[in-house]
């Protein structure tokens, strides 16, 4: 019996060893990233009013154009969300039907599941069937990109970034957010 809970408490502080290595390892890419990244687009010249999230992949993995997606004269709602976020789910439906239904707006989901965690955001596509494109990044590096644009720190998934037809950001929001609201502020703002 002694040897049961002794292998069950090792077993708990292994696994939470393994939490603690990934956030320390999470916490250590997005302060070197802020370190090396920000100072490299500065020194390139970055305008944030439009520069489009940098080092992207499609969700095969391999490296996508974002800027493609992002200019395309419309309002351009930016999702950004995890493959482990419930709301981030709930939302999926939401977002997906207002994307179909204007022409004047978009969407583009940004995964910030990254490499490592490839396969989760792409079944989380699978069960929630996103209607707009969607591309993955590292976690870190669409931090720095939203705290950049935004001049706000990044608070966590899904956050939404909304681009008038002109690539300016407009609004910024993370949590919840409901169709009508959100094109009761593009129609005030058109």
């Amino acid at each position: 019996m002694i040897l049961n809970k002794m292998k069950s408490s090792l077993t708990r502080v292994t696994a939470s060893a393994r939490y603690v290595s990934r956030v320390t390892a999470t916490l250590m890419t997005f302060a070197l990233a802020t370190v090396f990244y920000t100072p490299q687009l500065a020194a390139e010249g970055a305008k944030t009013d439009d520069m489009p999230f940098l080092d992207l992949m499609d969700t095969s993995g391999e490296s996508a154009d974002f800027e493609a997606a992002f200019n395309n004269g419309k309002w351009t709602l930016v999702k950004i969300w995890q493959a482990n976020c419930h709301v981030c789910g709930e939302q999926a439906p939401v977002i997906s039907a207002a994307h179909e239904e204007r022409d004047d707006f978009t969407v583009v989901g940004i995964s910030v599941d990254g490499r490592g965690n490839l396969a989760g955001a792409n079944r989380f596509i699978d069960r929630h069937g996103p209607t707009y494109p969607n591309f993955v990044g590292e976690l870190a590096i669409v931090a720095v990109n939203y705290q950049l644009l935004t001049e706000e720190a990044f608070r966590g998934t899904p956050s939404y970034l909304l681009f008038n037809p002109n690539n300016k950001l407009m609004a910024a929001q993370a949590g919840l957010i409901s169709k009508e609201a959100l094109f009761g502020f593009i129609d005030k703002n058109s």
